[in-house]
């Protein structure tokens, strides 16, 4: 880069608003910019997914409580001991069963009272916390008039109390609870599927910023860029790459991270119409926090690839040998967990130019791939070589696993692609093969499946020698 050391650029120089550094610091504005917008989804994500375990939780407690409730005052318990008791005064075993029920049912009221207030429902109780109260009393009364000789039927006309009103109380509360909880799930929904619209809105605004701003500084400085074609031309390169990477992030973030929300909305009505089964409940949950972790999963890969993809490479002349033998150390504990046999083959004599963590990252991905597609009625065996091949450094990683139909050989390099159904017992997100592409293509370099392969797969990529082994071969 030439560096302007008067007032005005000449012919020959680089206006400073195009100079490297300008560039850089307008693609990373803009990278910085996706990676807040991301990163506000996924916190608006983390924070729903909290408040709609909550909101759940809570609904559960609540049908628990009300479950227990009945069961104390009912028919099989407070009413059911004060009834014997009435018939039976000198049983007073009856009556201590009775005071432990009332007891219990005040606590559970107290539960309930809570829940209510945790989403603002006036919940007083009034008629059940009467009825307990009643039937507290006439207790001590039923064995005073049993005292004085009455009969149980004289007795019971006494002490009757009518106890429905305080049983449909519990259930309209209950309707009220699953109500509310609805209500707040459905908002959280809208507000998560709002996040989402405006952080696509978002991305893509800025992609179409970034457009505008270079189409406007080429207008400006086109008088300037007569000796500076080639290095234009290869920025533009670099913006249309992270355009389109930045247009595929927004198909990403409005389909990829839309479909678990659909399942748990779809749980979540499952969960309303199951109310009072708890064991279907439960397993909702379950396939609910299942869904979470998919998000998860796929946020973490779509971060990965922004933090990878996005790297510029730092060239280096690279002892591919050396290289190698340092993958395989750090692959001894996959390889042996996998129980798998990988050889590492290269006559390359000279050095490659590429960024040393970046060219490993491509080989560990595609060893990744091969580790999880493979054949599971035979021992997993990969090749990953490298060998000169006009000019040029020619790697391959090879596989004896399920193999790819050469039909996707474009498709399998897209993001989030997977030839796989949802149910497949093969794991991923599809980000690993993209990722190489993204890699690789920043060195310079081509990457392709090879289809001349009898069974397994093959997946090939090239990058540049060093100038002395062009000027060698």
């Amino acid at each position: 880069m030439i560096t302007n050391h008067t007032s005005k650029s000449s012919p020959t120089e680089l206006p400073p608003e195009l100079s490297e550094s300008h560039w850089t610091s307008s693609l990373w504005l803009v990278i910085g910019s996706v990676a807040i917008v991301l990163l506000l989804q996924i916190g608006s994500a983390a924070s729903v997914s909290t408040t709609a375990k909550e909101l759940r939780s809570l609904l559960s407690e609540a049908h628990v409580a009300v479950n227990t409730l009945e069961q104390r005052i009912g028919y099989g318990g407070l009413i059911h001991n004060f009834k014997n008791y009435v018939l039976r005064p000198e049983e007073e075993h009856y009556r201590e069963a009775a005071y432990l029920d009332a007891a219990h049912a005040l606590a559970l009221l107290e539960i309930l009272r809570t829940s209510a207030d945790n989403i603002d429902i006036d919940a007083s109780l009034s008629n059940t916390h009467e009825m307990l109260e009643g039937y507290t009393l006439r207790l001590t009364k039923v064995h005073q008039l049993a005292e004085s000789g009455l009969s149980s039927q004289s007795i019971d006309e006494q002490v009757r109390f009518d106890d429905n009103p305080a049983l449909q109380e519990v259930d309209v509360l209950l309707s009220l609870l699953n109500t509310a909880v609805q209500d707040r799930l459905e908002k959280l929904q809208r507000q998560g599927s709002l996040t989402s619209l405006l952080s696509t809105v978002g991305t893509a605004l800025l992609g179409l910023l970034l457009i505008t701003i270079v189409a406007r500084r080429q207008k400006k400085h086109a008088a300037a860029l007569g000796t500076f074609a080639e290095h234009l031309a290869a920025t533009n390169v670099n913006l249309s790459k992270a355009n389109e990477s930045l247009s595929q992030f927004a198909g990403i973030v409005s389909h990829d991270l839309k479909s678990p929300i659909r399942y748990i909305n779809m749980f979540n009505q499952l969960i309303i119409e199951d109310k009072k089964n708890n064991k279907a409940v439960e397993q909702h949950t379950g396939h609910i926090d299942i869904q979470v972790q998919k998000m998860d999963s796929i946020i973490d890969s779509l971060l990965d690839f922004t933090k990878a993809g996005f790297s510029k490479p730092k060239i280096h002349r690279l002892d591919i040998t050396r290289l190698f033998a340092d993958i395989e150390q750090s692959l001894k504990p996959e390889i042996a967990r996998h129980k798998a046999h990988v050889e590492f083959h290269t006559n390359l004599e000279t050095p490659v130019l590429a960024d040393p963590k970046l060219l490993a990252r491509v080989i560990n991905s595609l060893i990744d791939n091969s580790f999880k597609y493979h054949n599971p009625e035979e021992l997993i065996h990969i090749v990953v070589s490298a060998n000169r091949k006009d000019a040029k450094a020619l790697f391959s990683v090879t596989d004896n696993g399920i193999g790819i139909d050469a039909r996707f050989a474009d498709i399998i390099f897209e993001p989030m692609a997977r030839l796989h159904g949802e149910k497949s017992p093969y794991e991923g997100v599809g980000i690993g093969l993209s990722l190489a592409k993204t890699i690789v293509e920043s060195h310079g370099g081509l990457i392709w499946l090879d289809s001349d392969v009898s069974s397994g797969a093959c997946i090939s990529f090239s990058l540049s020698l060093s100038q002395q082994s062009r000027e060698a071969a």
